[in-house]
């Protein structure tokens, strides 16, 4: 829920003029001498609506920033490449990535101060938007040359990250290696609870992915095979059971703020639930999982299927970006409970329900920002239910109930590298007609495979497609051509495979995130680390043992050693590929 700390403001007429990302913008930000603001938003999260209100509607601080700064806004998905630069200025910043990024930059682009979410008002010793703005304005005329030296640094830092490129050491990833660490990484392991000991969790999808694949491995010691079918069987279990699953309806939300999963960032992203599905349903066919355990298994991933074909499957037969934190300026109250209303909707079995998911009238949910009760609840479960078929019953009687709120809204743009990973979401589900629907509608709208678009809702006017689109829908069409046996999608997925080394890979630096020129802020982006999903050239360098070319795939990943060896927490989808293709 949304505390205020201080009077909601009044809307101005219109919020600020926001100009898009083009050069000429910095061209003018040189020619009047003025800092550039540039906001980067995810629609479906709440604190960056509550941002746009607080602060960007706010007259006051809409007339400083129009006099004094440039101001650029991007949605997260209009141009990835740049996303991926001010993510990582973000991380090296804050310590934590996300949106919304709030970053002041100069006229090379590079920026000088990073943040995110940001109150309108001083809290405590921080201080609010509108004093920032004040005193990066003053530091802009007074100590150019401090800002300078931090934008330099930024950018050096930046660059080391981004530009990470494959060297030719001759050595070889080996078993030991991955062994000692995923041993390493596991000494922070919440066998309890599921994922790591951190303050606020994060599903760890590239790490479980790696699991999977350790635990069907013959050639690994019995020790680190046992410790990652644990880890991966406690962490599944873990958030199944948790708030961060939408039991009444489907599918997951995006992460937790606390250490227990029950604290959750209510938007459900399409990619997330994809990695989920895949994790879910690959797991019942390879872990030892007691029936209970089995039950819950089976119930994540059918309620993502029906998440997906009930709430996000478009008129163009395509999948939805995702659904919004937030309705009625409110985080999360679609999913919220009142005691009054549980005992509504489920009459005389209302009580059995809320001590079996710690149902009170003073509310389990708590405040993000003031840590005190709502007043709501949010459900989840201590242990997996006895009466199983009741526990459904009582779920569907919630979600009668439940459908008669205003839903949140949905981000309907409709990307392709996303809806390209679902297919393959699907296929592990089981979902063969589902997943050759979507594929074969992706086909249908990206009619020209040397210039794929990124966002095919939009593909007149957005972005070219990256090394993920064309990477993503390839592996997509390998699959499927193997599950069906049907050679049409093995020709194409060889052909776009050709495409992509053409356009994308260079000698030099490896695989480019991207062609576009104008986008490389810091030198070329060499996509290798993985990110929510993994590094792009993971899956450039599988389409390359798919197309046959395993030598140079070998030789690719091999080539990556030294980058997986000073920084591993990054390069767990690779450590899974070589795993996978022993």
């Amino acid at each position: 829920m949304r505390i205020n700390l201080e009077p909601a403001p009044t809307p101005a007429p219109a919020a600020i003029t926001w100009h898009n990302w083009d050069n000429s913008v910095f061209e003018k930000a040189k020619e009047q001498d003025k800092p550039i603001l540039l906001n980067i938003t995810a629609p479906s999260s709440y604190w960056c609506n509550i941002m746009e209100i607080d602060c960007y509607q706010d007259s006051l601080i809409k007339e400083f920033l129009e006099k004094h700064f440039i101001c650029i806004k991007l949605q997260q998905d209009d141009i990835p490449e740049i996303d991926s630069v001010y993510q990582i200025a973000q991380q090296l910043a804050n310590g934590r990535s996300g949106w919304p990024i709030t970053a002041f930059l100069n006229h090379n682009k590079e920026p000088f101060f990073v943040g995110s979410y940001i109150y309108k008002a001083d809290v405590e010793n921080t201080p609010g938007f509108f004093r920032l703005i004040q005193n990066i304005e003053g530091i802009w005329k007074n100590e150019r040359t401090t800002i300078n030296e931090n934008a330099q640094k930024f950018a050096s830092s930046i660059k080391s990250i981004l530009g990470q490129q494959p060297i030719r050491s001759g050595n070889k990833l080996d078993l030991n290696a991955i062994e000692l660490i995923i041993e390493k990484k596991l000494e922070k392991a919440d066998f309890e609870q599921g994922g790591f000991t951190e303050l606020a969790k994060n599903i760890p999808y590239q790490f479980l992915f790696l699991c999977l694949e350790v635990v069907k491995q013959k050639n690994l010691s019995k020790e680190i095979i046992g410790k990652c079918e644990r880890f991966l069987g406690s962490t599944l279990k873990g958030i199944g059971l948790s708030a961060l699953h939408d039991m009444v309806g489907g599918g997951f939300h995006r992460c937790s703020i606390d250490s227990t999963w029950n604290n959750p960032r209510f938007e459900k992203l399409l990619v997330e639930n994809a990695h989920l599905l895949s994790l879910y349903s690959k797991s019942l066919e390879i872990l030892t999982l007691e029936s209970d355990e089995q039950w819950l298994f089976e119930r994540c991933k059918n309620g993502i299927i029906v998440w997906l074909q009930n709430e996000m499957l478009g008129r163009e037969g395509l999948f939805y970006n995702a659904t919004y934190a937030y309705n009625e300026d409110e985080d999360g109250i679609f999913y919220l409970w009142s005691e009054k209303e549980i005992q509504e909707a489920l009459g005389y079995e209302s009580d059995y329900f809320c001590n079996l998911c710690s149902i009170t009238s003073v509310g389990n949910y708590n405040d993000e920002v003031t840590k005190q009760s709502t007043g709501f609840n949010i459900i989840s479960l201590k242990g997996i239910p006895e009466k199983k078929d009741n526990f459904t019953k009582l779920l569907s009687g919630l979600n009668t109930y439940r459908a008669l709120r205003v839903p949140p809204k949905k981000d309907k743009r409709i990307f392709l590298e996303k809806n390209a990973l679902i297919v393959t979401a699907l296929l592990d589900a089981g979902k063969i007609d589902t997943a050759k629907y979507i594929v074969d509608n992706i086909l249908k709208n990206s009619t020209n495979i040397n210039q794929l678009s990124g966002n095919i809702k939009n593909s007149d006017t957005s972005q070219n497609g990256t090394l993920g689109d064309y990477a993503t829908l390839t592996l997509a069409l390998y699959k499927i051509s193997s599950k069906l046996q049907d050679s049409k999608y093995h020709l194409e997925a060889v052909k776009l495979t050709e495409v992509m080394n053409n356009r994308f890979y260079h000698n030099d630096v490896g695989y480019s995130l991207s062609d576009n020129k104008e986008y490389n802020l810091f030198g070329d982006i060499t996509p290798v680390y993985d990110t929510v999903s993994l590094s792009s050239t993971t899956r450039a360098i599988e389409c390359l043992y798919h197309a046959g070319y395993m030598e140079r795939a070998e030789e690719e990943l091999n080539n990556l050693l030294p980058c997986i060896s000073e920084n591993p927490d990054y390069f767990y989808s690779m450590m899974a590929l070589k795993l996978r293709v022993l």
